[in-house]
């Protein structure tokens, strides 16, 4: 009946509505652990192993919206850090990837070294972002210009801003590696590089 039909609509909105408060309230106490004061962990984290496990934990999430998802992580490389921010470092990229490209889409993942520095790159072909709206992205709650279709908070690359500053990588927003969307790409100037076995 239309009066069942109508109270499934609003029972679908308010569990909207929770979850995006729920979604909140989770991203501001992230920030607040990556406050400078909150302690760190520094610990000796290998990347490949560690952006892996990102990528099997948000797969099902891409799958979900019909995006291809590829980790290219042939590099082995390690840096000393905080677990902590890394995770939120790396998730929130992805999960904003996966978040802003649209259905059918790619994102892709990939870890690529030199002598002395490792670079995480996470590229999609969504809309991509101005380069006026860059410069703006890391503040909070900024979510750019149309849109309104997706459940973001516009705290994901506040997020991950912070995070790279207590890593002590760099955190850049490029255009699409594919002539489309939108590449974030981490350097970690200090990073342990591992020689391949011959």
């Amino acid at each position: 009946t239309r009066e069942e039909s109508g109270r499934a609509e609003l029972i679908a909105d308010i569990r909207q509505g929770v979850s995006r408060i729920s979604r909140l309230i989770e991203q501001i106490l992230t920030l607040a652990r990556l406050d400078p004061d909150y302690g760190a962990q520094t610990e000796t984290i290998r990347l490949q192993e560690f952006i892996t496990g990102i990528y099997e934990e948000l797969q099902p999430h891409a799958t979900a919206k019909s995006l291809k998802l590829t980790l290219n992580a042939d590099s082995p490389a390690s840096i000393s850090g905080d677990a902590t921010s890394l995770r939120a470092l790396l998730r929130n990229l992805v999960d904003n990837a996966i978040r802003y490209t649209p259905a059918n889409g790619a994102i892709t993942i990939e870890l690529s070294t030199s002598d002395k520095s490792a670079e995480i790159t996470i590229s999609d072909t969504g809309p991509g972002m101005s380069e006026d709206r860059r410069h703006k992205a890391f503040a909070r709650f900024y979510r750019g210009d149309n849109v309104s279709e997706t459940s973001g908070t516009g705290l994901g690359l506040a997020i991950a801003h912070r995070a790279a500053e207590r890593l002590g990588a760099r955190l850049t927003l490029e255009d699409g590696r594919t002539g489309s969307g939108l590449t974030a790409v981490v350097g970690f100037p200090e990073a342990i590089i591992e020689k391949k076995p011959m």
